[in-house]
């Protein structure tokens, strides 16, 4: 899990420069590429539940993505050459959302 936090963070303070150019202006399935690329940046946050899950529950833990990928958002005004975008917050928490419904599903599927 701290791999993934500072995955996140070094993705807030890391200038992209070109590459964030050519992403931006790609399309995949008509929704641009770095939205995508939020979404899946996000996915793995529901799976880390295993590690807290004798903590907290589940939908809190979600609810703490959701929030976390909203402060990720919102800290890039302050930074320079990174910029706020509402649409990759919504990428954010939707991957967090689809994570967790992934996660369901798997652990229903080896209940059964």
């Amino acid at each position: 899990m701290s791999l993934y936090l500072f995955t996140l963070g070094t993705a807030l303070i890391v200038p992209l420069g070109e590459v964030q150019q050519e992403v931006n202006q790609s399309h995949f399935i008509g929704i641009r590429s770095d939205y995508w690329i939020h979404l899946l940046l996000f996915m793995p946050w529901a799976a880390f539940y295993t590690v807290v899950s004798t903590r907290i529950r589940y939908w809190k833990w979600l609810t703490m993505g959701i929030f976390l990928s909203m402060g990720v958002e919102v800290l890039q005004i302050f930074v320079p050459y990174r910029t706020y975008n509402m649409m990759d917050m919504v990428g954010n928490a939707t991957g967090i959302i689809l994570g967790g419904l992934l996660c369901l599903s798997f652990n229903n599927t080896l209940r059964k």
